[in-house]
C-alpha cells in the first residue's frame, strides 16, 4: 500500500487513483519475477547490492513490458473518462455538450461527443504506442 502511495504521489499511474495502481502493482511484481535468472547471476558475480540489482538489472529489463502495462491501464482511464462525461454532466466541456444535447433530445450529438473522446483516446494510445517503439526499438525484433 506504501509503494502504491508512492507511485501515484509521483504520477507514474496514470489513473492518479488507488484502483487504477491496484490494477498495475500486479502487474509489475510479475513482470520484475519474470526476470530472467541468468541476468541476476551475472550481476551477483560482478558483486552487485540488492539495491544495484533492483536498480540495474530488475527494473530495466522489465521496462518494456511495464510500459506496456501503462498504456493498458491509461486505456482503462479512458473508460472512465467516458463515464465520468456521460454521468456526471460537467458545466464545461464535452461532458456539457453530451447534457444539452440530451436535454435537446438530440441524441446524435451524444454519440458524436462520445465518438470524439474515443478518438482522443485512441490517438493517446497511438502515442504511447510510438513512445514505446522510441524507448525500447530492441522490442520490434522480437514481434517480426
Amino acid at each position: 500500500m506504501r509503494l502504491c502511495r508512492c507511485i501515484l504521489n509521483r504520477g507514474w499511474c496514470e489513473a492518479r487513483s488507488l484502483p487504477g495502481c491496484e490494477a498495475l502493482l500486479p502487474l509489475v511484481i510479475k513482470d520484475i519475477a519474470d526476470v530472467p535468472d541468468a541476468f541476476l547471476d551475472v550481476a551477483v558475480t560482478k558483486g552487485a547490492s540488492q539495491w544495484q540489482l533492483v536498480r540495474h538489472v530488475l527494473f530495466p529489463v522489465a521496462q518494456a513490458n511495464i510500459w506496456d502495462h501503462l498504456r493498458g491501464v491509461y486505456g482503462v482511464g479512458w473508460g472512465w473518462i467516458i463515464m465520468a462525461e456521460v454521468v456526471l454532466l460537467p458545466k464545461y466541456g464535452l461532458g456539457a455538450l453530451i447534457g444539452v444535447s440530451e436535454r435537446r433530445s438530440n441524441t446524435d450529438a451524444i454519440f458524436a461527443v462520445i465518438i470524439v473522446i474515443v478518438l482522443i483516446a485512441v490517438a493517446c494510445d497511438q502515442l504511447w504506442k510510438l513512445g514505446g517503439k522510441l524507448l525500447f526499438p530492441y522490442r520490434e525484433c522480437d514481434s517480426e
